[in-house]
């Protein structure tokens, strides 16, 4: 299936950027596994937070849903090519009423992680704060 890019779906311009590097889990499961358009998740280093496998509906227990969309070195969305072992992302809050959450605890530093179902995928850094900063 073709990746279509998120500016396109979400009709707005990324939330953030992060560098990433992926982790031993998913270089082991083949990064093939890996490809553009993963739905993993981010989820914040701090341990102020549920763990996202305990969902909840209406609450923020659940997983919060921000995307990766890697890129390559020219900030381009990757299309057709393996997504690097370390490289940048455009990350994506999914939800919307989720943001005012995020954009409390998202800052240039913050750390976190990519999330497959209970595995870390890859370790992150915020870089950029893009549309987050402009929304309510």
């Amino acid at each position: 299936m073709e990746h279509i890019p998120y500016e396109q779906r979400f009709n707005r311009r990324e939330d953030f950027r992060v560098k990433y590097e992926l982790n031993d889990i998913a270089i082991k499961n083949g990064l093939a596994t890996i490809k553009q358009g993963i739905r993993c998740n981010f989820w914040y280093e701090c341990n102020t937070h549920e763990p996202p496998y305990q969902k909840k509906e209406n609450s923020f227990r659940g997983q919060f849903m921000i995307f990766p969309e890697f890129e390559d070195n020219s900030r381009k969305v990757i299309e057709n090519a393996p997504i690097p072992l370390v490289g940048t992302a455009k990350m994506w809050i999914a939800m919307d009423y989720m943001i005012p959450y995020h954009k409390g605890r998202i800052h240039l530093g913050t750390k976190g992680y990519f999330l497959s179902a209970n595995h870390i995928l890859a370790t992150c850094n915020v870089i950029e704060i893009v549309n987050l900063g402009t929304k309510s």
